[in-house]
């Protein structure tokens, strides 16, 4: 079972933190072969991300069929996801059926995930830099 509790966090997006933050939730039909490793091998070729930076500078695992990314507006997440989704067909050889999608602006969320990742050099050396200074 999934338990999500919601508060700001900061980005993880190429694109920074001018753009509005976009998460897009799925479901796509199973079939041989399966399309969801593909699908998530590429998705930061287009814009997408399945790790999620939190405020603390901890990077979380976002849930299995949710990616996060920034793009000016809502039709652009979408459209972004959807030439992920035929990217994904054209690789796999086969049509990947999109069954739900739900494409929300963030309007702030915290993440409760049973995977993490290390926080990079330079968010370590920025908390040390602020515990420094009081």
């Amino acid at each position: 079972m999934l338990t999500l509790d919601f508060v700001l966090f900061s980005s993880n997006s190429k694109l920074g933190d001018m753009m509005p933050r976009f998460f897009v939730c799925y479901d796509i039909k199973k079939t041989t072969p399966d399309p969801h490793p593909v699908l998530l091998d590429l998705a930061n070729d287009y814009g997408f991300d399945v790790w999620l930076t939190m405020e603390d500078g901890e990077i979380k695992r976002l849930p299995n069929t949710t990616l996060v990314g920034s793009f000016p507006l809502v039709e652009e997440a979408l459209n972004a996801f959807k030439k992920l989704v035929a990217a994904t067909a054209k690789k796999i050889g086969q049509p990947v059926v999109v069954e739900k999608v739900l494409t929300i602006k963030s309007a702030g969320a915290r993440l409760r995930s049973d995977k993490k990742k290390r926080k990079t050099d330079a968010l370590r050396l920025i908390e040390l830099v602020k515990k420094s200074r009081g």
